[in-house]
């Protein structure tokens, strides 16, 4: 990113308390732990976003994926999905990523590290 670390952490704090869907669980620091509830159903996903500012240029590392968790009425249909696996998140979790990023205004280069279970990636 081409900004100092404290405008960085600066936006980040911005971006999250922007999101309609986002809500802080922690922060410490260049670090924050964020829940959002996935537009329409409202199942719950979790994201950490941790600033780098020994990095030059700055590194922003996040990660994203589901807590599991959804709203009462979906509980058969969860029941389900968990017995046989057959859902996935609809690039949801790296969305989420993407929105805070984004909504920072951080001009950033994006890396795939890792990505595991039954999860959609879209490049850019």
């Amino acid at each position: 990113a081409n900004s100092t670390a404290e405008e960085a952490r600066k936006a980040i704090d911005d971006a999250i308390a922007a999101h309609p869907n986002a809500s802080l669980t922690s922060e410490g620091g260049m670090r924050w732990e964020v829940a959002f509830l996935t537009p329409g159903c409202g199942w719950v996903d979790r994201a950490s976003f941790e600033l780098l500012d020994s990095s030059e240029p700055l590194t922003l590392t996040a990660t994203s994926g589901s807590t599991n968790l959804c709203p009462s009425w979906c509980g058969c249909v969860r029941t389900c999905c968990t017995c046989v696996r057959c859902y996935s998140d609809n690039a949801q979790n790296t969305a989420h990523i993407r929105d805070i990023v984004e909504g920072a205004g951080l001009d950033a280069t994006e890396q795939l590290v890792s990505k595991k279970g039954i999860s959609i990636y879209l490049k850019r």
